[in-house]
């Protein structure tokens, strides 16, 4: 399976269904979830972001 990143806007609400594709994903194996909300001004922590990203073969939006 490729390795996915799942960027989720923390305070993003997600319709029922939605909310299912989101959960499945979390469960996924080799899926790595990002929260930008968390992320907040710490410049290490965007890069660490970044770099996961650039490195995943699949990004997910939510």
């Amino acid at each position: 399976m490729k390795k996915v990143v799942l960027l989720v806007r923390g305070q993003h609400r997600t319709s029922n269904t939605l909310g299912s594709v989101v959960d499945a994903l979390r469960r996924t194996e080799d899926v790595v979830e990002i929260e930008f909300d968390s992320l907040g001004d710490d410049a290490e922590a965007w890069d660490g972001a970044l770099a996961q990203i650039l490195e995943s073969e699949q990004c997910v939006c939510i």
